[in-house]
């Protein structure tokens, strides 16, 4: 009999919370995950989604070597969720007039490309969650004066689930993180797109006589 032997694995050990309150920052990535569903208040609702992600800098991580990748030291990173809209009550909205500092004129607002915000620096402001495990974004503002800017370190990820073509199997990007694939198979989009097409039960027809199949059994007409 072969032997099943088990023993303790070592896991990366958790990182404690990006330190709270003004950090210079830089937007590495931009991934529409689609629509997804949510409960708000008791009612059901659905959105579309965009993650935009920041490195910060001043805040470092090391990131083992692993399937033949060296080891690497690069700036953390965090991520907010929006809804996409540039509604004047949605997060978007307001997060883009302060990060900009100014607000959008009336034909940026018949259609902002986010790819725009790919590589632009700005000052984020992060505040701990009240179990302290997780920093937030809580305001996004222009760079500070006399404070020099960085260019991102990671290579800079636009994505949107409308890319996606039926029939056509997904080439995701190298540096999309899995958390973020799964959000789009996740979606609405990308399960109408990979939907396994519906074929009609089998039906024993075997013991059906030809009167029976034309109707002519119970003297019926056809009907086209």
């Amino acid at each position: 009999m072969s032997s099943i032997i088990v023993k303790e694995q070592s896991q990366r050990p958790k990182q404690p919370p990006i330190q709270a309150g003004m950090h210079v920052a830089t937007c590495y990535y931009v991934v529409d995950v689609g629509t997804h569903h949510f409960t708000y208040k008791g009612e059901a609702k659905s959105n579309r989604k965009v993650y935009i992600g920041f490195e910060v800098h001043g805040e470092r991580i090391t990131i083992p070597a692993k399937d033949g990748e060296p080891e690497k030291d690069l700036p953390r990173a965090i991520s907010q969720d929006y809804t996409i809209s540039l509604d004047k009550k949605s997060n978007l909205r307001k997060v883009l007039d302060s990060w900009r500092g100014k607000p959008f004129t009336k034909e940026e607002l018949d259609g902002f490309d986010l790819q725009n915000i790919l590589g632009k620096p700005c000052m984020l402001n992060l505040a701990h969650s009240e179990c302290g495990q997780y920093a937030n974004i809580i305001g996004v503002v222009p760079m500070m004066a006399g404070i020099p800017t960085k260019d991102p370190e990671n290579p800079q990820l636009l994505f949107s689930v409308g890319d996606l073509k039926e029939g056509v199997p997904p080439e995701w990007p190298e540096n999309m993180p899995k958390w973020l694939i799964e959000k789009v198979q996740e979606s609405d989009e990308y399960k109408a797109l990979n939907a396994a097409p519906q074929t009609a039960p089998a039906v024993d027809v075997s013991g059906v006589t030809k009167e029976q199949m034309t109707g002519e059994a119970l003297g019926e007409e056809t009907p086209f």
